[in-house]
């Protein structure tokens, strides 16, 4: 799957794309705005949503990010 990172494309509803699509079905949460952040694992599965008003730099955000980064 080709996922062209500076193209604009729809993230929603029946238009949207593949990815998107997975991530919301399988977290049950939607992109509301510019700046949602799924965080996905080692093997692709999508393991937290965080919303647009979290900060990439928020603690929360940070410590999910080397948790799943940690060596197992």
């Amino acid at each position: 799957m080709k996922f062209p990172m500076f193209t604009t494309m729809p993230v929603r509803g029946n238009e949207a794309h593949p990815l998107f699509a997975q991530l919301a079905r399988i977290t049950g949460k939607q992109p509301a705005w510019n700046f949602n952040k799924y965080l996905v694992d080692r093997q692709g599965r999508p393991v937290a949503y965080y919303p647009s008003n979290t900060n990439p730099d928020s603690a929360a955000l940070t410590a999910a990010i080397e948790k799943a980064l940690a060596p197992r």
